[in-house]
């Protein structure tokens, strides 16, 4: 499998009244612990205004210094050859570093996991706002997964797509958008 990298996308110009919000998404070489290793192998950053319109993003493989273990692949479908001529940290970071900087907050849907994955990029934000936090009490007490968050707030969720950072990230957008919609407090989902 073959993920695309991209340059930053403009969708239309960003809303005046108010800083836009950024989701953002990975997809790694493993778990962050810290006697092992991991590496970024895809990111993916859209930036929203406050109406929840899209405006800008940026989606890219990345070269993790190291080679994804099978057990990784077989989630993501990311492979060493897909990764091969894939800009490097520092490359993402440039392009990614924008995007952040102009964000009020990072939406993530396990937000200590991807800003782990930010810190290992380079790139920082203070204010990060976790779907999975946010859903936690929705779904009996359990830390939910992606696609049961989306269920949970029914949102539309195919199988098939999961692992992908570009569609994991807009699943967490809609997810934290309908649950804004529906009154849910994000300060159980504020971390950091």
């Amino acid at each position: 499998m073959t993920k695309q990298t991209s340059a930053p996308k403009r969708k239309h110009s960003p809303a005046a009244t108010s800083k836009p919000w950024l989701v953002f998404d990975t997809e790694t070489t493993g778990i962050w612990h810290k006697h092992e290793p991991v590496g970024v192998v895809q990111v993916a950053a859209i930036l929203f205004d406050e109406n929840g319109n899209e405006i800008e993003e940026f989606i890219s493989l990345v070269h993790p210094e190291r080679s994804i273990p099978l057990d990784a692949s077989s989630i993501h479908g990311i492979r060493d050859k897909d990764v091969k001529n894939a800009p490097s940290r520092r490359e993402v970071a440039k392009a990614l570093r924008p995007l952040f900087k102009r964000a009020r907050f990072v939406v993530a849907h396990n937000a200590p996991f991807d800003a782990y994955a930010a810190d290992w990029l380079g790139i920082s934000h203070e204010s990060w706002v976790c779907t999975m936090g946010m859903t936690h009490s929705l779904v009996g007490g359990k830390w939910p997964r992606l696609d049961e968050a989306a269920e949970v707030c029914s949102i539309e969720f195919d199988p098939d797509l999961m692992h992908d950072a570009a569609y994991d990230a807009r699943i967490a957008a809609q997810i934290y958008l309908s649950l804004k919609a529906d009154g849910v407090d994000d300060h159980g989902g504020f971390w950091r």
